[in-house]
């Protein structure tokens, strides 16, 4: 049991010795990167869904749920292509497929927990969900390994993991119930330390006992196959943040093309400035009362030039 200061230092040696002996830090940077940049994904369309309406929300909403829960799935698996105990994993397919289902089943009950409470209590509880769901999925995709042994787990490890993972995701929840894009970054940042925390604090826990005689299914894939698999889920995460990317840009583009229509049809000559006082936009009628500006109005134009014209 971990308990005092021998069952601390245990427990530390423990998961250092896994992260240092037993995994490839370049996967584990992989997976990190990943883990956060899909989580920002998720995060932006989760706040682009709050201030939709109609089947965008909806639509905006299930993607956001889709790629956190895909995230989440895709980060297991890299860092578990990193985690080297000296022996060939393989994966039961249908277990793999489970721990998928549960990832999407978690980003989608975190989403809609989100939505139907925006108070920081609300946002604390979505992120509590969330990291349960990771959980459920990370021991069940644990359960798809085959090799040729057998696995074993440490108890008060395993609680560590998920106590750690639990606090970190309450605290994304409650940074990102702050808003705005320090909100979200901050959110997809804790919510990266949740996951990655319950994810390699659970593999310290992990013991393996090699037994030669022990078959392997042979229905079960190789390293490879999940390689595969990784690649097309990284491909739709990648795919989810060029429609948010898109997506943006076409309501900015719309929003101001809207506008400039509505300043055309006033019958006043009307020109707006920034803050620095440039010519930013202006309708027809702006240079119909100011002949002299006509031809040669411009965007980034002072006003004092104006003036000076």
């Amino acid at each position: 049991s971990v308990g005092g200061k021998h069952g601390d230092t245990a427990f530390v040696n423990a998961v250092l010795l896994c992260l240092t002996t037993q995994h490839n830090w370049l996967m584990v940077a992989l997976a990190a990167a990943v883990c956060f940049g899909g989580l920002v994904t998720a995060l932006s369309l989760f706040e682009r869904a709050h201030s939709a309406g109609g089947r965008m929300r909806l639509a905006l909403g299930m993607a956001a749920a889709l790629t956190g829960g895909l995230t989440a799935w895709t980060t297991h698996f890299t860092g578990m292509l990193g985690y080297d105990p000296g022996l060939e994993l393989r994966y039961d397919l249908g277990l793999t497929l489970a721990s998928f289902g549960i990832a999407v089943i978690a980003g989608l009950g975190t989403a809609l927990i989100a939505f139907l409470g925006r108070t920081v209590v609300a946002r604390m509880a979505a992120g509590v969900f969330g990291i349960a769901g990771v959980a459920a999925m990370h021991f069940v995709g644990m359960s798809a390994v085959r090799l040729q042994g057998f696995v074993s787990w440490d108890p008060a490890v395993v609680v560590a993991a998920v106590v750690m993972g639990t606090l970190f995701a309450a605290a994304a929840g409650w940074v990102h119930a702050r808003g705005r894009w320090r909100g979200t970054l901050g959110a997809a940042l804790l919510a990266t330390l949740a996951i990655a925390s319950l994810h390699f604090t659970a593999m310290g826990a992990v013991s393996i006992n090699a037994s030669p005689g022990v078959a392997i299914d042979p229905s079960a894939y190789s390293g490879t196959f999940v390689l595969t698999v990784i690649g097309a889920a990284m491909g739709v995460l990648v795919l989810a943040a060029v429609v948010s990317i898109g997506l943006t840009y076409w309501s900015r583009t719309s929003a101001v093309r809207q506008l400039r229509e509505a300043i055309d049809a006033m019958p006043d000559g009307l020109g707006f400035y920034d803050t620095e006082d440039r010519l930013v936009l202006w309708n027809a009628r702006y240079s119909e009362v100011n002949p002299e500006l006509a031809t040669r109005l411009e965007r980034g134009m002072t006003f004092r030039q104006i003036l000076e014209i």
